[in-house]
């Protein structure tokens, strides 16, 4: 992948190679994060949201 990525989009297929690597790390610990945190950010946001319009 970081082969075909550094032919297309140019620069070094090393740099690609850490790219993917970081990315794929990045995504494996939001998937073992689980779900349950995605529903409590989403609460917060939106708690955040309902007091910023009743602020004065």
């Amino acid at each position: 992948m970081a082969a075909r990525l550094a032919r297309e989009r140019g620069g070094s297929e090393r740099s690609w190679q850490r790219a993917v690597a970081k990315a794929h790390m990045l995504y494996e610990h939001s998937q073992s994060q689980g779900q349950g945190q995605d529903v409590q950010r989403d609460h917060d946001v939106k708690q955040e949201a309902g007091s910023a319009q009743t602020a004065p």
